[in-house]
């Protein structure tokens, strides 16, 4: 006599598989740390826009130059260093939205708070990843965000759930996107 019992998984269990999925088909960006000038904490910045505005700060004339390695800064260049802070890259700060950039809207590491999370899932409730919606490293990492929140956070059942019909949306579409196969330029060759 045989077992014939199935064997449930856990929902977050289900949901890390499926992030796995993903990020194999489309593997996520790989985001600058956020930077902020210590005058106005309430932006955040790449660090190459960071060095912009504090200059933009400082008595100086002309565009902002390249920022120098740590070890070869000057004493003013020190002193507009100074006036930037930042996360370390890898350890970036919770916020309650995704964060990108002030000056050039590129996308900034981050983490989602529970809120953050939930605004996220209610976002992605309102305009659902379709079949034949493109899947880029952009939208990976954006869902990486949730995803991670809702896996290591003990989210509740209703938002593990949604975040589990995202998954599989976003499966979906990256399969979809499979079977069509290479896009043609439209050029007879």
């Amino acid at each position: 006599m045989g077992c014939s019992q199935k064997v449930e998984i856990a929902p977050w269990v289900r949901l890390e598989r499926l992030e796995r999925q993903i990020i194999d088909a489309v593997p996520p960006i790989d985001p600058p740390a956020c930077n902020w000038l210590e005058s106005d904490p309430g932006l955040s910045y790449c660090r190459r826009c960071a060095w912009e505005a504090r200059w933009a700060e400082m008595p100086t004339i002309g565009p902002a130059p390249e920022e120098p390695d740590w070890f070869r800064r000057t004493d003013f260049e020190e002193l507009l260093a100074d006036g930037i802070s930042a996360y370390m890259a890898g350890m970036p700060g919770e916020s309650d939205h995704p964060e990108s950039c002030y000056a050039c809207g590129c996308t900034l590491d981050y983490h989602l708070t529970d809120y953050g999370a939930s605004e996220e899932l209610a976002h992605f409730e309102e305009y659902p990843i379709e079949p034949g919606d493109p899947i880029d490293g952009e939208l990976t990492y954006a869902l990486t965000r949730i995803f991670i929140n809702m896996c290591f956070l003990g989210a509740d059942d209703e938002k593990l759930a949604s975040a589990l019909k995202l998954a599989e949306a976003t499966r979906r579409a990256i399969q979809s996107d499979a079977e069509r196969g290479p896009k043609s330029c439209g050029k007879n060759t």
